[in-house]
């Protein structure tokens, strides 16, 4: 798979990631500015449209205080 083909296990951290962003109250610009990624990749990874690395995995859960480890322990429960 390539990493801009979003499987199921891709979708549910998104969801996840999209529903702390929502609880949170910040903008794409504004987790693009907290992350260091750019606006354009803010909104297709959380649209769930790329597969999501590590790193950026990483630098959004910060962004949205959430611990990484679990995001994807919660996505796995949701595939």
């Amino acid at each position: 798979m390539d990493n801009e083909t979003p499987d199921a296990y891709t979708r549910a951290v998104a969801r996840i990631l999209t529903d702390a962003k929502k609880k949170s109250g910040k903008s794409f610009t504004a987790l693009a500015t907290d992350t260091g990624l750019g606006r354009a990749t803010v909104v297709r990874l959380l649209a769930g449209e790329r597969d999501i690395n590590i790193g950026y995995l990483r630098a959004l859960s910060a962004a949205l205080d959430l611990d990484a480890a679990t995001v994807l322990n919660d996505a796995d429960k949701h595939v």
